[in-house]
């Protein structure tokens, strides 16, 4: 047979030589989806193991507190400098204030800051009638966390009470049993205080 009826054979169709074959099926292992003969998804095994691996995650994620809650202990403390200076005879004025802070969500919360705000608040109180020292301080705080971090805000309430003194020593201005404080990571943003 010459080459040239060999070309005529390989590109007659109705050649017996020139049957075409059916494609054989291929062994594509577990994909998370394919599509069957009428156009429709069907899951394979691996498919339904991501979906509940997914599933699994968001059960995680609401079951995590979303509310950090934090005190100064059951008794009221006092700066070591401000108990020098304090006697039986000197008179204690009771003072409490209540802030409320609002944060971005995409920072921190640096609490250490906010208590000192709050207590500060209190100082200049005591200045009014004379004082110019705390004692038998105790603070309480909460964050409420957004659910959606970026996009949300944090909440937190601040709590706290002193006594005010006429002293011979300055004020210590931090909080006191700053120890058992929980702030959380991040550059804090500020976006308002008592709603303002």
């Amino acid at each position: 047979m010459s080459i040239l009826s060999r070309v005529r054979t390989r590109s007659n169709p109705s050649s017996p030589k020139s049957k075409t074959r059916a494609p054989q099926p291929t062994n594509q292992g577990y994909n998370s989806s394919d599509t069957s003969s009428d156009g429709s998804a069907r899951l394979s095994v691996g498919g339904i193991a991501n979906i509940f691996i997914g599933l699994r995650r968001l059960e995680q994620r609401s079951k995590r507190p979303r509310t950090i809650t934090c005190t100064s202990g059951a008794e009221p403390l006092t700066h070591p400098l401000a108990q020098s200076t304090l006697s039986p005879d000197s008179v204690k004025v009771n003072f409490a204030h209540k802030d409320t802070y609002v944060c971005a969500g995409n920072g921190g919360v640096d609490v250490v800051r906010l208590l000192r705000a709050t207590r500060s608040a209190i100082v200049e109180q005591a200045t009014t009638i004379g004082a110019n020292a705390l004692v038998d301080e105790r603070w309480s705080y909460s964050i409420n966390q957004p659910k959606n971090r970026p996009r949300g805000q944090y909440k937190i309430s601040v709590q706290y009470a002193a006594s005010a003194i006429s002293a011979d020593c300055r004020d210590t201005p931090q909080p006191v049993a700053m120890d058992k404080i929980q702030s959380i990571p991040g550059l804090m943003t500020v976006i308002s205080r008592n709603g303002e």
